[in-house]
């Protein structure tokens, strides 16, 4: 672990050029910090072993022949006992034959893992926690910037103005480090960036007036290093549609196994949090009154979204490779998981595409107050603030409002009259309305706020 910084500072002097003694200055500050370190809460880690890697998985039946006793899904037939549900025979020794492995992604996937350094102590064991990931990374790099300028233009006019800059990474639980560093990485990744600018009017000895501007971006999210983010879909063997769908955001697809470590990561999903704002503030002094107002107005930003599981999730487990289709007998994760994925046999598949967001809200506010001195033992303060925000918006409407019960739907004309040609009894056809549904903001009539 090592932190580091420096600052700087002092009159800005340009030999020949320019002399800001006592009149314009700087100051400067950097600070950052490097941790490389290993992570204990998430090394131990479940991976196929090298023979089940090759299809054989007879070394399960060891541990327990009635739960990794794997099952031919081609081999499925109705059930003579129980009506309704279906058998299937078992594979002879637990071993996969070749011609069967024929996932497409297989041969991509199989090279990320690493091998097995922590085997069972016994052979009836399961193979759990069987790779240790000694050295898996668990580092955090930071940097920080800040500068700030103050002028002294005169006795009435003076001027600062500062701007900063930090960058936080986050780089953990990448268990496949030894294979394609930088493949299962993730982790909080912040950068932030602000300027703010400031006037001071000193009229005179009874009044001030102090004007600034500021802005401020942050951004959070996760980020996948290049190793994730240079796959597509197709990469790996599914078809060329997914990456249309995926876009600009893919990424390996990710793969589940029940029982082993998953591997491949969603497209990250990052927030951005814009403030833009100003503000005005007046003092004057009269007599035994102490005046102030001022006005602050503010626009807050939000921008972001979840790209979703653009590239897909596949996740394998025991149901085609069971004895039963309901799992009447039941059956281990592991070993089952990995052979559906070589016979490319997922249990479920998932692929989202979903918008980004712009959501802005614009705030005013003002005041006025006035300190009177009554008397040296009574001061009155009479003051007003107003403040007023617009309401949120998102940029181009792509946002749900409110559900109005008796709105018409594209389908409420044809919906009806196709009741009304065979009504049942308990409805008459005047009876059934099909009405009700979501209203967006922008459209039709409807606010945008």
């Amino acid at each position: 672990s090592n932190n580091f910084a420096g600052t700087v500072g002092g009159p800005i002097v340009l030999p020949k050029l320019y002399n800001g003694k006592n009149r314009l200055f700087f100051f400067f500050s950097f600070d950052g910090f490097e941790d490389r370190k290993t992570t204990e809460s998430t090394f131990n880690h479940t991976v196929p072993t090298l023979q089940q890697r090759q299809g054989d998985f007879s070394d399960l039946l060891r541990v327990n022949t009635a739960r990794y006793q794997l099952y031919d899904p081609l081999s499925v037939r109705p059930d003579p006992a129980r009506a309704g549900h279906f058998l299937r025979d078992p594979i002879a020794g637990n071993l996969i034959a070749k011609s069967r492995m024929i996932s497409p992604a297989y041969d991509t996937y199989m090279k990320f893992l690493p091998t097995p350094n922590n085997p069972p102590a016994a052979a009836n064991l399961e193979p759990l926690n069987n790779y240790v990931g000694v050295a898996e990374p668990y580092n955090w790099s930071y940097r920080a910037i800040a500068n700030r300028f103050d002028y002294q233009h005169s006795e009435k006019h003076r001027f600062f103005g500062r701007w900063s800059w930090l960058k936080y990474r986050e780089d953990r639980q990448d268990w496949t480090y030894e294979t394609a560093r930088g493949l299962q990485t993730n982790g909080v990744n912040r950068n932030n960036g602000g300027i703010t600018a400031d006037w001071v009017y000193t009229r005179g000895s009874n009044t001030v007036l102090d004007a600034n501007g500021a802005a401020n971006n942050f951004r959070e999210g996760n980020i996948l290093t290049p190793v994730a983010l240079k796959y597509k879909p197709s990469d790996v063997g599914l078809p060329a549609y997914m990456d249309a769908n995926a876009g600009d955001n893919h990424a390996l697809p990710i793969m589940q196994f029940s029982g082993y470590d998953t591997l491949g990561q969603g497209v990250p999903a990052f927030t951005r949090y814009q403030l833009l704002s100003s503000k005005v503030n007046l003092l004057h002094i009269r007599g035994s009154h102490t005046m102030r107002a001022g006005v602050d107005v503010r626009d807050h930003r939000r921008l972001g979204g979840n790209p979703g599981i653009t590239n897909g999730q596949f996740a394998f487990s025991n149901r085609y490779t069971s004895r039963e289709d309901d799992g009447l007998t039941p059956a281990g994760s592991i070993g089952h998981s990995w052979a559906a994925f070589m016979m490319g046999l997922p249990s479920s598949a998932t692929m989202e595409s979903n918008a980004d967001y712009a959501l802005g809200n614009t705030y005013y506010g003002w005041y006025a107050q006035d300190a009177w001195r009554i008397s040296p033992k009574l001061t009155l303060n009479l003051g007003l603030r107003i403040e007023y925000e617009l309401g949120r918006r998102e940029r181009y409407d792509r946002v749900i409002g409110s559900f109005d019960p008796s709105a018409d739907l594209p389908i409420t004309a044809a919906a009806q009259a196709a009741y009304a040609k065979s009504p049942i009894p308990e409805l008459s056809a005047s009876s059934f309305t099909v009405k009700g549904g979501t209203l967006y903001p922008g459209l039709n009539g409807v606010d945008r706020r």
